[in-house]
């Protein structure tokens, strides 16, 4: 009987050792990202564009998936995009300095 008791707990924890395992590893890989443990089954997570300076009218970019993968490809797709604003934004720069 004590054994039955202690499986649904042992689930449990299982599970959010692996969320935590996932979280680290998405920490780990996307550091400039705030990235919060899923809620109601959905990770979240939130970083500010290129160059942009913290304050509270910041614009943020924000990523939500129903899993630790998808939030990886969600926020690798967030980072291309990024990219693209960042160079065309220095292109544009660059060009208005040019003589």
């Amino acid at each position: 009987m004590a054994t039955t008791a202690t499986k649904p707990r042992n689930r449990t924890r299982s599970a959010n050792d692996t969320k935590l395992t996932f979280l680290v590893t998405l920490l780990r890989r996307f550091p400039h990202w705030a990235i919060w443990l899923p809620q109601d089954g959905q990770w979240t997570a939130v970083r500010m564009r290129y160059g942009a300076r913290p304050h509270p009218g910041t614009s943020l970019v924000w990523a939500q998936a129903p899993s630790a993968r998808k939030l990886c490809d969600e926020i690798r797709k967030a980072e291309r995009k990024l990219r693209v604003e960042a160079k065309a934004a220095a292109h544009r720069i660059a060009e208005a300095t040019e003589p």
